[in-house]
C-alpha cells in the first residue's frame, strides 16, 4: 500500500492519468454535443 501511495503521489504517475480523465471527459462532453 505504501508503494501505491508512493506512485500515485509522484507526478510522472499523476500527470497521466490527469490527462487519461480530461480526454474521457472530453470525448463524453463531445457524445452530447
Amino acid at each position: 500500500m505504501f508503494y501505491v501511495n508512493w506512485q500515485w503521489k509522484r507526478a510522472d504517475v499523476r500527470i497521466p492519468l490527469v490527462v487519461d480523465v480530461l480526454i474521457w471527459i472530453t470525448q463524453l462532453l463531445a457524445a452530447f454535443w
